[in-house]
C-alpha cells in the first residue's frame, strides 16, 4: 500500500491506534476470565476507542494519568472495575473526548457503551447476589441514642459519649464505614450505664415544684463588662438591653438547672421597652451555666415574641433533661459594649429592651410514677425503703453557698484578678459549673460582689434565688461567710436521691421474666428459647455470686444492648436471621423504621411483620404514610439533611466577628430551622424536587428575613413566604445554612462550594485533584479576586477539565459571604475602623473588590448570576430527581449505590415523572423499590 498516496493526514496515526486497540483486547483475551468476551468480541467498542480515545490514552500516552493499556478484562478486580466505570461515565456524560478533539455523535456513544455497561452491571449483580448490597450495618450514635430512648420511653442524652462515626459519601448510615472496636464497646457500656441512670429513680414520687424569680423595687441600668452588670432592675422587673454575646453572665438569670429529666412548664411575664418593633426573647437549654457561646451544645425551646408594652404571660411546655441550664436572653437586640462607669453607678439607657417581670418554672409534671424507663427495665418488681437514706427530703434548704473560703482573711477587694477565692466541698470536686466562681467570684460584676459582701445596700435584688445543692451530704453543716448567710433560704428541688431499693420476691424468676420481655423489643424480632435462655443464665450466674438484683440486671441489659442483634440491623449480619419465619418482613420493618424514625420499629410494624403482611405494596405504602405523619419523622428530616447537606457541621466554623458582626446565635439557629422547614414543606405537600434547586418561596422567620432583606415577615417561627421573581433566594443553594457549611469563618472558595454542589446536589462528583497541584486559596488581603486566581489555575491542562464543571456553581455562589449574606463586594478587615458603628454593629472592615458571579457551564451555556444558574439547573428535572433518589437510597439502605443499581434508579425516576417528581412520591418510590426491600 502506498501510504504517500493517502491524502488523509491522520491515516497513519489512526492505523496505529487501531493496532494498539487490537493488542489491548488481545491482552484481555488472555488475562480476563470474567466478562472478557463481552468486551473483546464487540467491534463497536473496539472501533470507538480506536477512533476517539487512543490518541491521548493509548500506549505511552497517559494524558490525565490514564492509560487504556493499564486496563484488563478482569472485572472482578475492584481497581480495574473502577477504571472501566470511569471510562463509561466520562464518555456517557460527554466530558470525553474533550472539546478540542474530534467528538463522536451521541448514537455512536450509546452503541459503543452498551457492551461495557452490560459487563459492568452483570459483574456487580453477580457479586451482590452472593454477598448482598449492604455490609453489616451498625447503629450510628444518633440511632443508638434514639433506639434506647424509644425503648426505655425516656429522653436520653448519651450520643456524645460515643466516638464519632465514620462516613461514606457523607453518610454515617453506610455499613462499610461503621466499624466496631474495643474503644467503641467501652463507650457503649458507659452510654448504657448513663441511659439506665437517666431512666430509673427508685424514689418516692416527688412533688411538683415551682421555681419563681421576680425582680422588684430597683431602678437604673448596671453595666457589665469588667465592672458592672448587663441587667437593669426596674420598678416591676428587669430590663435587658443587649443580646447574649455581651450579657452572658446574668447573675440573676442564667443559673436554673433542671433537677430531673421530665416535662416542665415555663412561664415568663414580659413586655417591650422603647421599641416600635417586636423583640424576640429566646429560651434555650443546655450548656453548663458558664459563658454562652455558639460552640456549646444547646437546644432552642422557643423564640418568645414580645410585641406589647403591657406585661403578657408567655408559656412553654416540653421535655427538659436533667443537668441542663436554662438561658433567657433578648436575642434580637444589638451587641453593645457599654462604657464603664468607674463609680459603679447606674448608667442611663434609652435604647430598646425587654422588661422581664418574673420567670416561673414548674415541674417535673409526672403522668406516671415510677418513671416509664424504670417500669420498662424493672417492671413491677417490689421495692422497699433504703435502710439509711441519704436524703429523705429531696427539697434542700440552702443557707449559703456550698463552698468554704480558701482564705477567710481576704475580702473581694483583695482577690486576684480572675481568681476563685473558694474551695469546693468534697461532693463538688471536678464539676464543670462551680457556682461560687460565677456568683461570688471575679467573674461577677462589682455591684453584685459588693452587695453580696455587705458593702452596698441592695433593695432586695435577689429574692427567691436558686443556689444549686451539688449533691451536698445530708446532715453536714452548710458553711457561711463571716457567720452570716450569703443568700436567703431558697427552697428548690435537689438531685432526687434514692430512697428505695429493689426487693424481688423471687430474684431469679423476676430476672427471667424481665430479660425475656426485653429481648424481642431490643432485637426487633422474635427471639428463640435458646437465645433467651442463654441471657437468663448469664444474669442468674451473677445472682448466684451474691450480686444485687439491680447490678445483675444492669449487667444483663448491657449484654443485650451490646450484642450484635441490637447494635446491627440483623438482616445485614453475615449470619443474619434467614432461618426465622418472615425474616424478610422483620428486616423490612427494621429498615423502614430506621429510615423514617432513626429508631426501632414500633409494635404495629412488628405485628405486621409477624403476620407476613408488611411487604404487601398497599400495606407498605400505608405504613410509610403513617410513619411520615408521626412526629418522630422529624428525626428523618433533621438527620437526612444533616448528613446529605452537612448541616450537622454547622458549628464546625465560627464566623469572624470583626468581618461579620451581624452573625449571632439566633441567626445561627434560624438558618438550620429554615432548611428543615423547607424540606418538610416539600415532603408534606409533595412538591416537585426541582424546588430543591429553585423555588418561588422560602421558609424564614423574622430574623432570617432581615438577613435576606425580605420585608413583611413577622414572628420567630419559620413561615412560608413567596418571593419575587428577581429574588436571589429560593431552593437549597442560597439557604444561609448551606452557604455557611460550604465556607470557613473568614472567606469563601468557589472550588469548595463548586465541589460541594456537584457532589451533594447535582450528583456529579468531580475527580480528586492530580498530585502536586496546590489548592487555590482566596487572597485575604483583597488585592486579587478569586476569579483571577482560578483563571491562572485553569491554565494548567491537568486542572482545566475538572474546573470546567467545578467553577460555574462555585463562582455563582460568590455572591454570598460565609454567613449567607448576599454581597456585591468582598469585605476586607481594617483594624483602624474599630470605633465606627453601623446598624448596631462595630465595623472593622472595608468594602473591597466587586464580586463577579457570571460564568459559563462546561457546555458553553453562559449565566450572569445565581438566579440564571438556578433556572438553568432546574430545567433538568430528571437529574434533580435522580440525585434525590440516589441520596435517599444511600441513607436508607446503608449502602452506596453501584453501577448495578442504575437500572433500578432509572426506573424510579421514570416512575415518579407522572407525579412531577414530588418529594413525597419519591420517598414512597424508594421504599417500594427492590433496592430498599432486599438486602
Amino acid at each position: 500500500m502506498n501510504y504517500a498516496s493517502m491524502k488523509h493526514v491522520g491515516f497513519r496515526k489512526r492505523l496505529q491506534a487501531v493496532l494498539q486497540v487490537a493488542l489491548l483486547f488481545l491482552c484481555f483475551g488472555f488475562c480476563a476470565p470474567s466478562r472478557a468476551d463481552d468486551l473483546t468480541s464487540n467491534a463497536s467498542l473496539k472501533q470507538f476507542l480506536g477512533s476517539y480515545c487512543v490518541d491521548c490514552h493509548g500506549e505511552g500516552a497517559d494524558e490525565g494519568n490514564f492509560e487504556l493499556n493499564s486496563l484488563s478484562g478482569d472485572m472482578n478486580d475492584a481497581a480495574n472495575f473502577d477504571r472501566w466505570q470511569l471510562v463509561h461515565d466520562r464518555l456517557e456524560s460527554g466530558e470525553m473526548p474533550p472539546e478540542d478533539a474530534e467528538r463522536p455523535k451521541p448514537e455512536e456513544i450509546a452503541v459503543a457503551l452498551k457492551p461495557l455497561a452490560t459487563s459492568l452491571s452483570s459483574t456487580q449483580s453477580q457479586m451482590q447476589a452472593k454477598q448482598g448490597r449492604v455490609t453489616a450495618r451498625r447503629l450510628n450514635a444518633i440511632e443508638f441514642q434514639t433506639t434506647l430512648s424509644d425503648l426505655l420511653q425516656t429522653p436520653l442524652d448519651i450520643a456524645d459519649l460515643l466516638p464519632a462515626d465514620a462516613k461514606a459519601e457523607g453518610f454515617s448510615t453506610v455499613g462499610s464505614a461503621l466499624n466496631i472496636s474495643s474503644v467503641q464497646m467501652e463507650a457503649y457500656l458507659e452510654a448504657i450505664d448513663a441511659a439506665i441512670d437517666q431512666s430509673v429513680r427508685f424514689a418516692d414520687r416527688p412533688e411538683k415544684q415551682k421555681f419563681r424569680l421576680s425582680l422588684l423595687n430597683n431602678n437604673g441600668y448596671m453595666v457589665t463588662y469588667r465592672a458592672q452588670h448587663p441587667a437593669l432592675p426596674v420598678v416591676d422587673g428587669m430590663n435587658l438591653y443587649a443580646t447574649e454575646a455581651m450579657s452572658n453572665h446574668h447573675a440573676l438569670w442564667g443559673q436554673y438547672v433542671v433537677p430531673r429529666t421530665g416535662t416542665y412548664r415555663i412561664k415568663v411575664s414580659a413586655y417591650k421597652v422603647n421599641s416600635d418593633d417586636p423583640i424576640a426573647l429566646t429560651m434555650r437549654v443546655g450548656g453548663n451555666g458558664h459563658k454562652e457561646t455558639l460552640k456549646v451544645k444547646h437546644r432552642l425551646l422557643e423564640h418568645i415574641e414580645i410585641d406589647s408594652e403591657e406585661p403578657q404571660v408567655h408559656e412553654w411546655q416540653g421535655e427538659l433533661l436533667r443537668g441542663h441550664f436554662l438561658h433567657l436572653y433578648p436575642s434580637e437586640l444589638p451587641i453593645y459594649r457599654f462604657p464603664i462607669n468607674k463609680g459603679y453607678g447606674q448608667v442611663k439607657w434609652e435604647g430598646p429592651g425587654v422588661c422581664v417581670q418574673w420567670l416561673e418554672i414548674e415541674g417535673p409534671i409526672l403522668e406516671t410514677w415510677p418513671p416509664e424507663g424504670e417500669q420498662v427495665l424493672f417492671g413491677n418488681v417490689a421495692t422497699q425503703p433504703i435502710a439509711e437514706a441519704n436524703n429523705p427530703d429531696p427539697n434542700v434548704q440552702l443557707h449559703s453557698l456550698p463552698v468554704i473560703p480558701a482564705d477567710p482573711r481576704k475580702r473581694p477587694k483583695d482577690w486576684p484578678p480572675g481568681g476563685n477565692p473558694f474551695n469546693p466541698l468534697a461532693g463538688d470536686a471536678g464539676r464543670d459549673a462551680k457556682f461560687p466562681a460565677q456568683v461570688y467570684g471575679q467573674k461577677r460584676s462589682q455591684i453584685v460582689r459588693e452587695i453580696l459582701a455587705g458593702k452596698r445596700e441592695g433593695a432586695d435584688p435577689l429574692p427567691d434565688y436558686y443556689s444549686p445543692p451539688h449533691n451536698l451530704p445530708i446532715g453536714s453543716p452548710l458553711p457561711s461567710y463571716g457567720g452570716e448567710p450569703i443568700y436567703k433560704n431558697a427552697s428548690h428541688p435537689g438531685d432526687l436521691v434514692r430512697t428505695r431499693e429493689l426487693a424481688p420476691a423471687d430474684a431469679k424468676a423476676d430476672a427471667a421474666r424481665l430479660i425475656k420481655r426485653m429481648l424481642p423489643m431490643a432485637f426487633r424480632r422474635p427471639v428463640s428459647k435458646t437465645v433467651s435462655d442463654r441471657y437468663v443464665a448469664f444474669v442468674h450466674s451473677w445472682l448466684d455470686q451474691g450480686v444485687s438484683f439491680e447490678s445483675a440486671m444492669r449487667t444483663g441489659y448491657k449484654a443485650i444492648f451490646t450484642s450484635p442483634q441490637f447494635l446491627f440491623q440483623q438482616s445485614t449480619l453475615p449470619t443474619g436471621d434467614v432461618d426465622m419465619e418472615n425474616a424478610k418482613e422483620f428486616a423490612l420493618a427494621e429498615r423502614l423504621a430506621y429510615f423514617l424514625w432513626c429508631s426501632t420499629p414500633d409494635v404495629e410494624l412488628l405485628q405486621l411483620a409477624h403476620a407476613g403482611e408488611l411487604s404487601q405494596p398497599r400495606m407498605l405504602r400505608e405504613q410509610t404514610e403513617r410513619l411520615l405523619k408521626d412526629k418522630r419523622s422529624e428525626r428523618f428530616v433533621e438527620d437526612f439533611l444533616g448528613q446529605w447537606l452537612d448541616l450537622h457541621e454547622i458549628d464546625f466554623t465560627s464566623p469572624d466577628t470583626h468581618l461579620f458582626p451581624e452573625y449571632d446565635a439566633v441567626l445561627h439557629t434560624s438558618m438550620v430551622e429554615e432548611s428543615h422547614a423547607f424540606f418538610r414543606h416539600l415532603l408534606t405537600e409533595n412538591l416537585p424536587a426541582k424546588n430543591l434547586i429553585d423555588s418561588s418561596f422560602v421558609t424564614v422567620n423574622r430574623r432570617l428575613a432581615k438577613h435576606y432583606r425580605i420585608d413583611g415577615v413577622s414572628g420567630m417561627k419559620p413561615t412560608l413566604v413567596d418571593i419575587p421573581e428577581d429574588c436571589v433566594r429560593g431552593g437549597l443553594l442560597t439557604q444561609a445554612a448551606v452557604l455557611k457549611v460550604t465556607a470557613n469563618g473568614t472567606n469563601t472558595s468557589p472550588v469548595v462550594r463548586g465541589v460541594w454542589v456537584l457532589e451533594r446536589v447535582l450528583g456529579s462528583p468531580s475527580a480528586p485533584p492530580p498530585p502536586g497541584i496546590p489548592a487555590v486559596e482566596p487572597d485575604i488581603r483583597g488585592a486579587v479576586t478569586i476569579r483571577d486566581q482560578l483563571e491562572k489555575h485553569r491554565n494548567n491542562a491537568a486542572c482545566a477539565s475538572c474546573h470546567a464543571k467545578i467553577d460555574p456553581p462555585g463562582m455563582a455562589l460568590e455572591s454570598f459571604d460565609p454567613v449567607g449574606r448576599y454581597r456585591t463586594t468582598y469585605r476586607v478587615l481594617d483594624p483602624s475602623k474599630a470605633e465606627l458603628r453601623k446598624q448596631d454593629h462595630t465595623i472593622r472592615y472595608n468594602q473591597g473588590l466587586p464580586v463577579d458571579a457570571s460564568y459559563q457551564l462546561a457546555d458553553g451555556t453562559k449565566f450572569k448570576d445565581i438566579r440564571q444558574l438556578k433556572r438553568i439547573l432546574a430545567e433538568d428535572e430528571q437529574a434533580i430527581a435522580r440525585t434525590l433518589i440516589d441520596r435517599l437510597l444511600v441513607y436508607s439502605t446503608g449502602a452506596t449505590t453501584t453501577f448495578a443499581d442504575r437500572n433500578e434508579i432509572n426506573q424510579l425516576v421514570r416512575g415518579t415523572k407522572s407525579e412531577a417528581y414530588g418529594v413525597r412520591s419519591i420517598v414512597h418510590a424508594v421504599v417500594q423499590s427492590k433496592l430498599f426491600r432486599t438486602r
